[in-house]
């Protein structure tokens, strides 16, 4: 028995552990008459999305509802009523962390025809103004996920790099991936469904930091195949635009690898779903300068490094870089060697064998290959910059079972009329088993891996000559 209370009270902790940072928020909301304000009890409401959750509830005699412990991502929202018109609301987004989306739906008798309604983006939570979410993340004017957190206010990213929020350091920003806590966000653009940044009063559930927190919601299975494909390239303005040399192929496809009643479009429902996107991108320079830069003529290099040492005026050997004129430099448009790429990829697999029970397996490889500019090296040896390369991966299990009701139905709405009043929150539990590993190294382009190379400077022939000096006695 005493081993009994033990593997439970490990359980607990393991699923206290695991719904810290939970991916799962709840959708509630209000259904009222447009013209006389009153609630709407027993009004149909039906929503969508989510990675194919779809779920139906009827409002109470308040004409309150609430969907929890749904994955967070956005959400349709269907409503109806008889002798009223059909509402559909589109893109309502659900946070994760067991937070709660409130809306208010109103219906109305004058026309019974369907009335949609796009919901608005609230950039600044109402409810918590330290907290901000971006959506469309491929329609911004970048991509980096650092850069874009830093168009917030108390976010400060110069560079692209890890941000100090709040005036924190950087190594006090947390990042998380449906939940997850890793130690960057490489993702794809178009993989990302919002993107939330936590600038103060970080909740406890975030864990240990004292900075700021961005939190990233990729986007999930949906019933239809979706297909995207995108490529931008600046290529063609080099000279006088832009002289990155920037290209970047994106792509996305999501849909069914099993559908439960198919053909029933009512019940129709992922069994097993998917998503997968790619990103691959390559820079001439990727930080392009702000002053004018130089680099030693072709034909000037070559004279050094054929005679690399000459005699000055005294007789003795120094470099023959130290002869170099004006003349022999010209202006460059970018930073010399200084090209870089780098490729990455995410998704998921969902399975879902019923309303109450989601398996989630998601996954991140990132690579990256980068040749390391130095000023004090621009003039006369980028041939010979040092390269950086190395790759991140993250997969993670999780496991999401919810005690809910069973979905309403003519007896569930009578029961529910008969027991006005009382209610019974939703419970559900998530368990999470998650991998990340971080590789780099840099190493000299010639060298290369071959660690005996390194330190050697090659054979050296001596030679001697009689020196004579002129002695005379006093």
């Amino acid at each position: 028995m005493r081993r009994i209370y033990l593997l439970l009270a490990a359980l607990i902790g393991i699923s206290a552990m695991a719904t810290a940072q939970s991916n799962l928020g709840s959708l509630a909301g209000k259904v009222i008459d447009e013209t006389t304000k009153k609630p709407i009890e027993f009004a149909t409401v039906t929503i969508e999305g989510g990675g194919g959750t779809k779920k139906t509830k009827y409002s109470d005699k308040d004409g309150e509802f609430e969907f929890t412990a749904i994955p967070a991502g956005n959400y349709n929202v269907s409503i109806s009523y008889t002798g009223y018109g059909k509402s559909i609301t589109n893109d309502i987004p659900v946070k994760g962390d067991n937070k709660i989306t409130n809306r208010s739906f109103t219906l109305t008798t004058k026309s019974l025809g369907v009335v949609y309604i796009t919901d608005k983006v609230q950039l600044i939570d109402p409810d918590d103004p330290t907290q901000k979410t971006l959506k469309n993340i491929n329609k911004q004017g970048t991509q980096n996920i650092n850069a874009l957190a830093g168009s917030q206010r108390g976010v400060d990213s110069r560079g692209g790099g890890t941000p100090n929020i709040a005036g924190s350091r950087s190594e006090n920003t947390a990042y998380y991936i449906d939940g997850v806590r890793v130690t960057g966000i490489s993702l794809p653009a178009n993989a990302i469904e919002n993107l939330e940044v936590i600038t103060s009063g970080t909740p406890a559930s975030y864990g240990d930091f004292t900075g700021g927190a961005i939190s990233a919601t990729t986007k999930a299975p949906t019933k239809q195949w979706i297909r995207f494909f995108e490529y931008r390239t600046s290529s063609p303005f080099y000279g006088y635009l832009d002289n990155s040399h920037h290209n970047e192929m994106t792509s996305f496809i999501s849909g069914p690898i099993l559908l439960r009643d198919k053909g029933n479009r009512d019940r129709e429902k992922i069994l097993i779903g998917f998503t997968n996107s790619i990103r691959a991108a390559y820079s001439l320079d990727g930080g392009l300068p702000a002053v004018d830069m130089y680099k030693v003529k072709d034909a000037k290099m070559k004279e050094i490094e054929s005679t690399p040492v000459r005699p000055n005026a005294l007789g003795s050997l120094v470099p023959a870089g130290e002869f170099l004129r004006k003349s022999d430099l010209e202006k460059t448009d970018y930073r010399v060697n200084a090209s870089g790429y780098n490729v990455s990829t995410s998704g998921n697999f969902n399975y879902q064998p019923n309303n109450n029970i989601n398996v989630k397996l998601g996954y991140i490889y990132n690579f990256f290959n980068q040749n390391n500019w130095n000023s004090y090296a621009s003039l006369l040896n980028t041939a010979n910059n040092s390269v950086s390369q190395g790759y991140r991966t993250v997969t993670y299990l999780q496991f999401t079972q919810m005690f809910n009701k069973k979905e309403d139905t003519a007896k569930a709405k009578l029961e529910a009329a008969i027991t006005k009043g009382v209610k019974i929150s939703d419970a559900y539990y998530t368990v999470r088993v998650s991998y990340e590993r971080n590789f780099s190294e840099t190493f000299d382009p010639n060298n290369g891996k071959d660690f005996f190379k390194y330190g050697y400077v090659g054979k050296f022939k001596t030679y001697n000559a009689p020196a004579y000096t002129n002695v005379r006695k006093g």
